[in-house]
């Protein structure tokens, strides 16, 4: 969630969607503000090596998240990937990423 500039990783429980049949997962509720920006991704958006093996992690993609934030959804996520593809040195990754961005109005 990402609120007034402000982004807050929303823990959730129960196990990952898609690995699994006939999960139960439990409901949370979250009170949403206009301005308000969810952003989901996938574990390759975090988990990118470099040329000498450094992973990208959770601190850098967090600090570029915040650094994006104001942009409009497409050019967020291009600023985004832009930076991963620069720490990789390429745009073949190991594994995919995925975004979904959510705007609140």
């Amino acid at each position: 969630l990402i609120r007034n500039g402000q982004v807050r990783e929303l823990q959730l429980r129960g196990p990952v969607l898609g690995w699994q049949r006939n999960i139960r997962i439990q409901a949370e509720r979250i009170p949403i503000q206009s301005g308000d920006r969810f952003f989901c991704f996938t574990d390759g958006a975090i988990e990118v090596r470099n040329n000498a093996g450094q992973i990208f992690g959770y601190d850098r993609f967090f600090e570029l998240v915040a650094k994006e934030h104001h942009k409009a959804p497409a050019d967020f996520i291009q600023g985004i990937l832009v930076d991963i593809f620069g720490w990789h040195g390429s745009r073949n990754l190991e594994d995919d990423i995925t975004f979904v961005v959510v705007d609140v109005a």
